[in-house]
């Protein structure tokens, strides 16, 4: 941390949710922040409403989707309170939270892309969840190494856990539903591997951090045909 923060000021009630933890003061965010904390918002958004659209179609077959996704609407809110604390204008907001419906061009085109490759099928579907959540672990990742402000790194590095968990999910689901070994479509195998030895330990998935340099991996992703 580069030690630039400022307390401009402290007010009393402490804001908390599901992945925020207390943002009780306020401080600086720059504008670079700020363009960080809207577009996680609805980035999370991404992540809940595919799932949503995913549990429509395979909710006798797995809950994988349903308990992910309630645990997507806690981290939005978690960062609505960040929204709402340094008074930004919530993109989510400006949609009306219509499921399917983003500010951001180029979420709006992954969500259709996601949720047509996964309607393909249940394997299908699994290996879109586990490739958000990989996305979610880069781009988090990436964010935080260019933020100071403690409240954005501390809802940022509480997202980038639940990712941690929600790919474990996903990567077992898919395991169970194919037999076959999930293989990291994003993450690096050593990270991939290390996440999953550090969640089958027990250890601390919040302090954990991806070793491989995502600087300028291709996010692209690739619809598996059977």
């Amino acid at each position: 941390m580069r030690g630039k923060i400022k307390t401009l000021m402290l007010i009393g009630a402490v804001l908390a949710s599901c992945g925020g933890g207390d943002l009780s003061g306020l401080y600086y965010l720059s504008p670079e922040e700020e363009e960080s904390v809207l577009f996680v918002r609805e980035e999370e958004k991404l992540a809940r409403d595919v799932y949503l659209s995913m549990e429509s179609l395979y909710y006798l077959q797995t809950q994988t989707f349903t308990n992910i996704s309630l645990s997507e609407q806690n981290h939005m809110d978690s960062v609505l309170a960040l929204i709402e604390k340094y008074q930004l204008e919530d993109p989510v907001a400006q949609t009306g939270d219509t499921q399917g419906v983003f500010v951001n061009p180029e979420l709006q085109s992954m969500y259709d892309q996601l949720t047509s490759c996964g309607s393909m099928s249940l394997e299908n579907a699994l290996l879109v969840g586990a490739y958000i959540e990989e996305l979610d672990i880069i781009d988090l990742t990436l964010r935080l190494q260019n933020t100071d402000n403690p409240d954005v790194r501390r809802v940022f590095t509480n997202l980038r856990k639940g990712s941690y968990n929600h790919l474990v999910a996903f990567a077992y689901s898919y395991e169970l539903a194919t037999g076959i070994t999930y293989t990291p479509q994003i993450l690096c195998q050593e990270d991939y591997d290390r996440v999953i030895q550090t969640y089958l330990s027990g250890g601390d998935l919040t302090t954990l951090e991806p070793l491989c340099d995502y600087t300028n991996v291709s996010l692209n992703f690739l619809c598996p045909t059977w």
